[in-house]
């Protein structure tokens, strides 16, 4: 169904993620999105990308260019400087670098 309403609308696709379908417009992803925001909204800001999925490699490879951090969740091969198994692991992480930066208080 998901694929039929894609080849109604010119120039949208549809992407299978890991446990998901998106339909998105052609050339848009999550890589491009933190490219514009890194070009626009955020420039001088350190990117922080976290992901389970293949759908998200482009957008840790994209943090991390950019001189920000990349974390893998989970099992599977990936360009991120970082991994945690899961993604309590991930809370886990963000709270301690909250902690120790004094960001949180």
């Amino acid at each position: 169904m998901l694929q039929a309403i894609a080849d109604e609308r010119p120039g949208w696709v549809l992407h299978k993620a890991k446990m998901a379908l998106e339909i998105h417009p052609e050339g848009v992803s999550k890589a491009t999105a933190v490219t514009a925001f890194l070009a626009g909204t955020w420039p001088r800001r350190v990117p922080f990308a976290a992901g389970d999925d293949a759908t998200d490699e482009g957008m840790m490879a994209v943090a991390q260019a950019a001189g920000g951090y990349a974390v893998k969740v989970g099992e599977g091969e990936s360009c991120a400087g970082l991994r945690v198994a899961t993604s309590t692991d991930l809370v886990n992480l963000l709270t301690a670098w909250l902690d120790r930066t004094g960001i949180a208080s």
